[in-house]
């Protein structure tokens, strides 16, 4: 069994909050309440639509640790875009 990151009680293995703190949180938190690792790969297989993500996200959530990852994701995002757009134009 796991352990809810909001009340500390058991949570299904896999999951990162118990039933009744899934049912108070939106869907939006949930999606950036995932380790940040994961968001990571989502940037480096589809930037631009991961990028759009973070920023509905980063605009939309409420909790503060799904807001602190969206917002990293956001940037990390942007540095990459602009650094592809960069190594692209040959300079």
């Amino acid at each position: 069994m796991a352990q809810c990151r909001k009340c500390e009680n058991k949570a299904v293995f896999g999951s990162y909050l118990c039933q009744p703190c899934q049912k108070k949180t939106r869907w939006l938190d949930r999606q950036f309440s995932v380790p940040l690792g994961w968001l990571l790969v989502l940037l480096l297989f589809c930037t631009l639509p991961a990028i759009i993500f973070s920023l509905v996200g980063a605009i939309g959530c409420r909790e503060p640790a799904a807001k602190k990852n969206a917002l990293m994701s956001f940037g990390i995002g942007v540095a990459l875009l602009f650094l592809a757009i960069l190594i692209r134009s040959g300079g």
